[in-house]
């Protein structure tokens, strides 16, 4: 049965070194960069072919007072998609599934949260 640390090394060893700063499970406290990537797992069932959910989020520094950058959020996204969307391997594929935008005044950044299916074909 596959853990959470096996989706997010899965992931972390896919996405190209284009992809980077790029940060396991969420960005260290006082972390600031004009953009960067957070990689994170959401549950995993126990069956025997496990269909898991994760997330790559692409942080990108507002442009001013609240307002996003789009356009960074939006080549950050394409890269990101383009390196796992139909990625197929032995044990297991990647499909693309939705994507949100939510902001992060903490760091007076947006981020784009891209939400994928990763399915273990062999436990």
């Amino acid at each position: 049965m596959k853990k959470i640390d096996d989706v997010v090394n899965a992931v972390y060893a896919i996405l190209p070194t284009t992809v980077t700063p790029l940060f396991k499970y969420n960005y260290k406290d006082g972390y600031s960069a004009p953009s960067f990537y957070v990689i994170n797992c959401l549950q995993i069932p126990k069956d025997p072919i496990q269909t898991v959910e994760f997330n790559v989020n692409c942080y990108a520094v507002d442009l001013h007072k609240g307002v996003p950058d789009v356009t960074t959020m939006a080549t950050m996204a394409d890269l990101v998609i383009n390196a796992l969307h139909d990625y197929n391997e032995d044990v297991f594929d990647i499909e693309y599934s939705f994507m949100n935008m939510f902001r992060e005044p903490s760091i007076q950044s947006h981020y784009f949260n891209l939400r994928f299916n990763l399915v273990f074909i062999s436990n």
